[in-house]
């Protein structure tokens, strides 16, 4: 066993200097022999990320067995980033749930790399694609369920954790158009983080339209946010169902949350929130509001000054 332990490590070392793959009947034995393969196959996808060659990279992590991918992902870090970043461009969606563990790793490469994998996955899973992994509606669930657990850890890294987040968000409406039992992950479930990056990121990837009482428990949040992107970013997800539901979007809101967007117009101009901002103080018509929304509009850089005199114009 020690003799076969050394020419696996000869055969590693080997394909990073060369990138050259020993042939598997060096060794007699198969189980070895497939052992010392896999072990070039890897030692080759080190070689590829270390160069920069992504394509390659993808390529060797396309011709390894699940299995020995998943080897890969518990691997070296190297390894472990390299194969992550090949499945996210493959759209692997069978490695959700490893891909979810290694992004609880404690070393913020692997785990970043993890969830960024993940993110490209989770975003390009349809309903069909899921099926043919075999994959229901309850299972995205409960996986959209691990994801948002991930997203809730405290102690991770920020990115981690919004990549984690939308994951879950993604997951959770691929599984209830495949009918699952159990509705996934909501980011409604993140609003009272006690990161406000993470709330901000919970209030964007909020799906339209909004429940009544997450209309009411916004407003309030409205009025109090001291933070002004926090502020900004509940007002966008409030206005984004004023069109639909005028009505019911201004009366949540009140007078105090029409006054808190005013205020947030006059200082904006700068994010693609403020069209929401823009709808909301077009459907409220006061001379303030339409004041309001003149301010933002020239406050607005070039690439947003299209849709902002869209609204703009509705309101004359």
């Amino acid at each position: 066993m020690a003799a076969s332990r050394r020419k696996v490590g000869l055969l590693i070392a080997g394909a990073l200097a060369a990138g050259a793959a020993a042939p598997a009947e060096i060794c007699a034995d198969d189980g070895v022999a497939r052992d010392a393969s896999a072990a070039v196959l890897q030692a080759r996808i080190v070689g590829a990320a270390r160069a920069g060659d992504l394509d390659e990279v993808v390529r060797l992590v396309g011709r390894q067995r699940r299995d020995e991918i998943l080897a890969g992902l518990a691997g070296p870090r190297t390894l472990a980033i390299a194969t992550a970043g090949a499945l996210g461009a493959d759209g692997a969606p069978w490695a959700l749930g490893a891909l979810e563990v290694l992004s609880r790793s404690p070393d913020r490469r692997r785990a970043r790399a993890a969830a960024t994998a993940a993110r490209a996955v989770a975003a390009r899973l349809t309903a069909e694609a899921a099926a043919a992994e075999d994959l229901d509606g309850d299972a995205l669930a409960a996986w959209s369920t691990r994801w948002l657990r991930a997203a809730a850890r405290e102690r991770a890294w920020i990115d981690v954790r919004v990549d984690s987040l939308e994951v879950a968000v993604a997951l959770g409406q691929v599984a209830r158009e495949l009918g699952a039992t159990s509705p996934g992950a909501s980011s409604a479930e993140l609003l009272r983080d006690a990161d406000p990056a993470m709330r901000r990121a919970a209030l964007e990837l909020l799906s339209a339209p909004l429940p009544a009482e997450a209309r009411a428990a916004l407003s309030a949040e409205l009025t109090r946010a001291g933070d002004p992107e926090l502020a900004r970013a509940i007002a966008a997800a409030l206005c984004v169902d004023v069109e639909a539901a005028p009505a019911a979007t201004l009366a949540a809101l009140g007078a105090p949350g029409i006054a808190r967007v005013q205020e947030l117009a006059r200082d904006g101009g700068r994010a693609a929130g403020d069209v929401e901002l823009a709808r909301c103080l077009q459907a409220d018509g006061a001379a303030a509001s339409r004041a309001a929304l003149r301010e933002l509009v020239r406050r607005a850089p070039s690439s947003w000054r299209r849709a902002l005199g869209a609204v703009t114009r509705k309101a004359r």
